[in-house]
Protein backbone atom coordinates (compact mmCIF):
# COMPACT_ATOMS: atom_id res chain seq x y z
CA UNK A 1 0.00 0.00 0.00
CA UNK A 2 1.62 3.41 -1.11
CA UNK A 3 1.67 6.19 1.67
CA UNK A 4 -0.12 9.86 0.58
CA UNK A 5 1.40 12.75 0.63
CA UNK A 6 -0.44 15.49 2.50
CA UNK A 7 0.42 19.11 1.41
CA UNK A 8 -2.05 20.97 3.64
CA UNK A 9 -2.03 21.15 7.25
CA UNK A 10 -3.23 17.87 9.55
CA UNK A 11 -5.47 19.66 11.79
CA UNK A 12 -4.59 16.90 14.27
CA UNK A 13 -0.98 16.40 14.06
CA UNK A 14 0.01 19.30 13.10
CA UNK A 15 -1.95 21.93 14.18
CA UNK A 16 -0.13 24.77 13.00
CA UNK A 17 -1.03 26.24 9.24
CA UNK A 18 1.82 28.72 9.31
CA UNK A 19 5.12 28.96 11.06
CA UNK A 20 3.64 31.75 13.25
CA UNK A 21 1.43 29.29 14.30
CA UNK A 22 3.65 26.43 15.11
CA UNK A 23 5.93 29.13 17.24
CA UNK A 24 2.68 30.05 19.35
CA UNK A 25 2.10 26.25 20.22
CA UNK A 26 5.65 25.69 20.85
CA UNK A 27 6.14 27.96 22.49
CA UNK A 28 2.69 26.83 25.35
CA UNK A 29 3.90 23.77 25.80
CA UNK A 30 5.38 24.05 29.26
CA UNK A 31 1.85 24.91 30.81
CA UNK A 32 0.10 23.05 28.30
CA UNK A 33 2.25 19.57 30.01
CA UNK A 34 1.92 20.77 33.28
CA UNK A 35 -1.42 21.52 33.24
CA UNK A 36 -2.12 17.95 31.88
CA UNK A 37 0.57 16.56 34.69
CA UNK A 38 -1.50 18.05 37.83
CA UNK A 39 -4.85 17.88 36.83
CA UNK A 40 -3.96 14.04 35.51
CA UNK A 41 -3.32 13.82 39.55
CA UNK A 42 -5.32 16.54 41.09
CA UNK A 43 -8.52 16.19 38.78
CA UNK A 44 -9.50 19.44 36.30
CA UNK A 45 -10.37 22.26 38.28
CA UNK A 46 -9.65 21.31 41.58
CA UNK A 47 -6.23 22.51 42.45
CA UNK A 48 -7.57 26.17 42.11
CA UNK A 49 -10.07 25.42 44.57
CA UNK A 50 -8.32 23.92 47.29
CA UNK A 51 -5.37 26.17 47.60
CA UNK A 52 -5.19 29.36 49.51
CA UNK A 53 -7.37 31.95 47.48
CA UNK A 54 -4.22 34.37 47.16
CA UNK A 55 -2.56 31.80 45.37
CA UNK A 56 -5.50 30.58 43.54
CA UNK A 57 -5.83 34.75 42.57
CA UNK A 58 -2.03 34.96 40.88
CA UNK A 59 -3.05 31.82 38.93
CA UNK A 60 -5.94 33.03 37.19
CA UNK A 61 -3.97 36.34 36.40
CA UNK A 62 -1.47 34.22 35.01
CA UNK A 63 -3.57 32.41 33.04
CA UNK A 64 -5.75 35.31 32.00
CA UNK A 65 -2.05 36.42 30.43
CA UNK A 66 -1.07 33.66 29.04
CA UNK A 67 -4.36 34.34 27.22
CA UNK A 68 -4.03 37.29 26.31
CA UNK A 69 -0.42 36.51 24.58
CA UNK A 70 -1.82 33.94 22.95
CA UNK A 71 -4.64 36.16 21.44
CA UNK A 72 -2.19 38.96 20.38
CA UNK A 73 0.35 36.16 18.94
CA UNK A 74 3.44 36.76 20.59
CA UNK A 75 5.23 34.11 20.49
CA UNK A 76 7.99 35.58 22.96
CA UNK A 77 5.77 36.63 25.68
CA UNK A 78 3.46 33.52 25.66
CA UNK A 79 6.65 31.69 26.01
CA UNK A 80 7.08 33.68 29.35
CA UNK A 81 3.70 32.90 30.72
CA UNK A 82 3.84 29.97 29.34
CA UNK A 83 6.55 29.17 32.27
CA UNK A 84 4.92 31.22 34.68
CA UNK A 85 2.28 29.33 34.58
CA UNK A 86 3.97 25.85 34.45
CA UNK A 87 5.76 27.45 37.81
CA UNK A 88 1.68 28.29 39.15
CA UNK A 89 0.93 24.71 38.54
CA UNK A 90 3.79 23.76 40.65
CA UNK A 91 3.12 26.10 43.53
CA UNK A 92 -0.72 24.97 43.53
CA UNK A 93 0.59 21.19 43.69
CA UNK A 94 3.12 22.48 46.73
CA UNK A 95 0.47 24.50 48.31
CA UNK A 96 -2.52 21.01 48.20
CA UNK A 97 0.41 18.70 49.68
CA UNK A 98 1.31 20.49 52.45
CA UNK A 99 -2.27 19.87 53.49
CA UNK A 100 -4.07 23.31 53.25
CA UNK A 101 -6.77 21.40 52.31
CA UNK A 102 -9.06 18.98 54.39
CA UNK A 103 -12.17 18.04 54.62
CA UNK A 104 -14.10 15.44 57.45
CA UNK A 105 -17.13 13.26 56.56
CA UNK A 106 -19.25 11.42 59.31
CA UNK A 107 -22.61 9.55 59.06
CA UNK A 108 -24.28 9.85 62.49
CA UNK A 109 -27.94 9.26 63.86
CA UNK A 110 -29.26 9.56 60.08
CA UNK A 111 -27.61 12.47 59.26
CA UNK A 112 -24.67 13.40 57.51
CA UNK A 113 -22.19 16.10 58.34
CA UNK A 114 -19.36 17.54 56.72
CA UNK A 115 -16.24 19.62 58.02
CA UNK A 116 -14.82 21.55 55.45
CA UNK A 117 -11.53 23.66 56.11
CA UNK A 118 -9.47 26.02 53.35
CA UNK A 119 -6.87 27.12 55.57
CA UNK A 120 -8.53 29.41 58.75
CA UNK A 121 -11.78 29.19 56.56
CA UNK A 122 -14.34 26.25 58.06
CA UNK A 123 -17.33 25.04 57.06
CA UNK A 124 -20.38 22.97 58.20
CA UNK A 125 -23.01 20.99 56.48
CA UNK A 126 -25.79 18.84 57.61
CA UNK A 127 -27.65 16.96 55.95
CA UNK A 128 -30.75 13.81 56.79
CA UNK A 129 -29.76 10.42 55.04
CA UNK A 130 -33.21 11.08 52.98
CA UNK A 131 -31.40 14.08 51.21
CA UNK A 132 -28.15 12.44 50.37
Amino acid sequence: MQRTNISMADRTTNRAKTARDAGLWAAIQAADQAAIKYEGEWGIGRLERIVPPELAAKFAIARHQLDEAIMAVDIELAGQKAMAMARGWEALDKAAEAGYYSSEYRFVGGLLGAQVELGSWRRRHVWQASGV
